[in-house]
C-alpha cells in the first residue's frame, strides 16, 4: 500500500495546505485554523514525522520515493523545540516560490551549501546530501511518480523545494 492508496481523508491532514499553511477564501493564512506553539510542535514530532517516517513500509520497494522519504524521516528529529519558531520558519518556507527552474536551482543551491556546511561541521545533515545532477535527472521520473502523492508539501524546505520534483499538492 503506497501513501496513494491511504484514504484521502486521512492524507488530507498531512497535506501543506492543511497542517502548515491554511488559507482562507481570500488567499490569506487562516488564523482560525493555522497550529501554532505546543499544537504545531506536537503535531509535527507525534504525527507528521512519524507518518512520514510510515512509507518506508508503505513502499513498494526501496527505489521509490515513498521509500526514500520514510527512511530520512527515520532518521531525522525536528530540532525546533519551540512551536512559536516553527511557526515563524514555516510561514517563511510558505512565502517561498518554485514557478521557474531558475528558482528551483537557486533554492537548491542554498539548500546543498547550507547541507555541505553542516556535514563538514561533524553535524548529522551531510548524509543527505544529493549533487544537484543526480536530482536534475530524476526530477522527469520522480514528478510523474508522485503526483498526487503527500509527499509534496508535507516534507519541509529540503524535500519540498530543495530538488524541485516535491511540489505543492
Amino acid at each position: 500500500m503506497t501513501a496513494r492508496n491511504t484514504p484521502i481523508s486521512s492524507r488530507s491532514t498531512y497535506r501543506w495546505e492543511s497542517w502548515a499553511a491554511p488559507k482562507g477564501l481570500d488567499g490569506k493564512l487562516d488564523h482560525n485554523k493555522v497550529l501554532t506553539g505546543d499544537d504545531l510542535r506536537d503535531f509535527v514530532n507525534a504525527k507528521l514525522f512519524p507518518y512520514l517516517h510510515g512509507f518506508k513500509q508503505k513502499a513498494s520497494g526501496p527505489n521509490t520515493i515513498e521509500y526514500k522519504i520514510g527512511e530520512i524521516f527515520g532518521e531525522i528529529k525536528n530540532k525546533i523545540q519551540s512551536g512559536y519558531i516553527l511557526r515563524e520558519v514555516i510561514d517563511h518556507i510558505d512565502e517561498l516560490r518554485f514557478r521557474s527552474q531558475t528558482e528551483k536551482h537557486e533554492l537548491s543551491h542554498l539548500y546543498e551549501a547550507k547541507i555541505k556546511n553542516m556535514g563538514n561541521a561533524g553535524r548529522n545533515g551531510g548524509e543527505y546530501y544529493t549533487p544537484r545532477p543526480t536530482r536534475q535527472g530524476k526530477d522527469s521520473r520522480d514528478t510523474d511518480s508522485i503526483r498526487g502523492a503527500d509527499a509534496a508539501g508535507i516534507a519541509g524546505a529540503a524535500g519540498r523545494g530543495a530538488s524541485g520534483h516535491l511540489s505543492r499538492l
